[in-house]
């Protein structure tokens, strides 16, 4: 496996369509309404979401709750900072307003940091994610495939080495223009476990790993759950409209799941036009229903069940 195919890799890289021009220009036409603005949701998210890492882990450090809680609290608000970096990979936090590019970036970045997802690295794997969604080969998110569930949790914590083992099994090192990113992503990972290994020797070890690294790798499970294999499953098709699903679930949760998901029940939309904010991709999807039955999408819906 070579970096050949990763060369003209940009933010909206995506499969290309094969589907009739009418329903792709309709399709486009919604969603040119729900991209281009700054996200301003995410934004919020993001900070928000540092507040919140903020007052739970001084929660656990003065008592106020057990460090095991806040591990479980952090996991989950690890996610908000994910979406930092996996919109801001596609621009998506500043849309087309480029005097946000610099927040964009500075969000993703952040969160990069928090996650040990790193912005400038991950971005390669992602986009590849994108533009070969489930060809084993090249899509480094089939990881986090097969049947049996104890090798499926065990590959939904061990996404994120996975990434670093495909980087350098891509020979990223290898190429000038990717070289960089591979490198940020190797120093962020040595950087993390060097800081813990520093904690344990002066004594802050264990709150470094409760309140840090166990929570990143909380995060990368469920990101490996509700992104790369249940939107995915069962990792068969590489066609455009039907390599991705919706899941539309009884209304009496489906709001509420949706929320806590980051809308990854509608996660064929983000791989159709990955520009739109994920807050949007709901009701890009409502709008577009139509174009996506006529084109055979994977909309399970349980609506009424």
């Amino acid at each position: 496996m070579s970096v050949d195919h990763l060369s003209d890799l940009n933010p909206e890289s995506s499969r290309p369509a094969r589907t009739s021009a009418e329903n792709h220009r309709a399709a486009l036409a919604v969603a040119r309404r729900h991209m281009g603005h700054v996200a301003w949701p995410t934004v919020f998210a993001s900070l928000g979401s540092l507040v919140g890492l903020a007052v739970s882990s001084a929660a656990a450090l003065t008592g106020l709750w057990p460090m095991w809680v806040a591990m479980f609290v952090n996991g989950y608000l690890l996610l908000m900072q994910f979406m930092a970096v996996h919109d801001g990979i596609h621009d998506g936090i500043c849309g087309d307003n480029k005097r946000f590019k610099w927040l964009n970036d500075l969000l993703a970045w952040i969160g990069g940091i928090l996650t040990l997802i790193p912005y400038r690295g991950y971005d390669v794997m992602h986009l590849a994610h994108h533009r070969y969604t489930n060809d084993f080969e090249r899509d480094p998110d089939t990881w986090c495939s097969g049947r049996n569930p104890l090798f499926l949790i065990l590959r939904f914590f061990t996404q994120t080495p996975h990434y670093v083992y495909m980087m350098t099994r891509m020979g990223m090192w290898k190429d000038k223009a990717l070289r960089r990113p591979y490198l940020i992503a190797g120093a962020h990972h040595f950087a993390a476990w060097s800081l813990l290994a520093v904690g344990f020797v002066y004594g802050f070890g264990v709150e470094m790993a409760m309140l840090w690294i166990a929570p990143t790798f909380l995060n990368v499970a469920l990101i490996g759950l509700i992104f790369n294999y249940l939107p995915h499953r069962p990792h068969l098709s590489q066609e455009r409209y039907t390599d991705s699903g919706v899941f539309l679930l009884p209304r009496a949760i489906h709001r509420l799941v949706t929320v806590l998901d980051m809308y990854q029940t509608y996660h064929l939309i983000h791989h159709l036009f990955p520009r739109i904010p994920f807050h949007r991709i709901g009701l890009a999807f409502h709008e577009m229903r139509p174009i996506l039955e006529a084109e055979g999408a994977a909309i399970h819906d349980w609506t009424h069940a």
